[in-house]
């Protein structure tokens, strides 16, 4: 296990993510869905991206990805990039945008929401697959 890349992996989808819900990208028009929704407390006036726990919790999301698909690269010998993006978007469209848009339209959340969250998490696990085969 390559632990250089999983700590660069790690970064990179902390570091992307504070990006992406920044109030200067997506982070508003997150809170506000999030608030339309009916979902959370936390609203345009609270929105705080830089709150402790949650950090916390996306940085061990990050490295709980980057480790599996280190994981999934070393057991099947992967070492060009696209086999390595062809897995891992297989990954994020079976065990997490399918699943999470089946429990929003049940719940009737908003897709843009959803949208929102898995744009993210398609660019955070085709960058850290791209990562992990470059190192």
């Amino acid at each position: 296990m390559d632990i250089v890349a999983i700590v660069l992996a790690t970064l990179f989808q902390y570091v992307f993510g504070m990006l992406w819900y920044s109030r200067t990208l997506l982070g508003l028009l997150w809170a506000s869905y999030m608030e339309e929704d009916g979902v959370s407390e936390i609203g345009l006036k609270r929105f705080n991206p830089m709150r402790a726990k949650s950090h916390a919790t996306a940085l061990l999301t990050a490295l709980a990805i980057a480790i599996v698909l280190q994981s999934l690269v070393v057991a099947l010998s992967i070492n060009t990039l696209r086999p390595a993006l062809i897995w891992s978007l297989g990954i994020w469209a079976s065990m997490l945008a399918l699943p999470t848009l089946t429990e929003y339209r049940y719940s009737k959340r908003s897709l843009v929401l959803w949208a929102i969250d898995q744009s993210y998490y398609v660019c955070a696990i085709a960058g850290t697959a791209l990562i992990i085969v470059l190192l």
